[in-house]
């Protein structure tokens, strides 16, 4: 999978690149995760979004663990009866904690009480779902942070195309802007609710679930 992730750096066709590879960071050999992280770091100087599943099992995974990638999490959502936003969740399963691995990015800093000088995940969250997804030609359930991470692609896919309309370029690496960036740090929804387990959820950043949910047409209009 580490070849398939360069190989897609690599190419620089895609401004976003989504993957939903989930290796526990505990068991994957430490030069398989900097492996990742470099080729994250090479997609941040071309100028792509790397966006990962944070994982479904409540623990830190490769390659989310890398600073320069953004680990998406997961949540459940409650609507209105005319489908509007009624209340959010972090979702149980959804992958968080200290890296073993990557020291805390200085972008990190002064988010999470107790980092012990640890990158930690997640940075951001979204639905896990239910979503139908047509695969090799049939409709299938998807859900988890598998399904998350990919609709959190598709907004930042569809910001790049907002900035594209009023000449901007592509939003290319995120976390640094999201975390301290106040319009664009404001675009995203806290979560402040603790679903069925799993790691605790509260005001500001918490492990869940990053510092939140995005809301599409605000953060378009936020990010410089």
């Amino acid at each position: 999978l580490l070849y398939t992730f360069n190989e897609a750096v690599g190419d620089a066709k895609a401004q976003v690149l989504s993957d939903s590879f989930a290796h526990a960071e505990y068991t994957t050999p430490a030069p398989v995760a900097r492996g990742y992280n470099e080729s994250a770091l090479i997609a941040s100087a071309l100028g792509i979004t790397v966006v990962s599943a944070s994982g479904d099992s409540n623990q830190v995974d490769v390659p989310s663990n890398s600073p320069y990638v953004t680990a998406v999490g997961g949540t459940n959502v409650e609507l209105n009866a005319d489908n509007s936003w009624k209340s959010e969740q972090s979702w149980g399963l959804s992958g968080c904690g200290l890296s073993r691995v990557f020291t805390l990015p200085v972008w990190q800093q002064d988010e999470y009480s107790k980092p012990n000088g640890k990158r930690t995940v997640a940075d951001v969250s979204a639905v896990v779902g239910p979503y139908w997804v047509k695969y090799l030609g049939k409709w299938t359930y998807a859900d988890g942070t598998s399904a998350s991470t990919p609709v959190f692609a598709a907004v930042v896919a569809l910001v790049n195309q907002y900035r594209q309309a009023h000449g901007k370029p592509p939003v290319g690496y995120l976390n640094s802007l999201i975390y301290k960036h106040a319009a664009t740090r404001a675009a995203f929804r806290d979560i402040t609710q603790i679903g069925y387990g799993g790691c605790a959820t509260g005001s500001g950043y918490d492990l869940a679930t990053g510092i939140g949910t995005p809301k599409a047409a605000e953060l378009a209009a936020a990010l410089p």
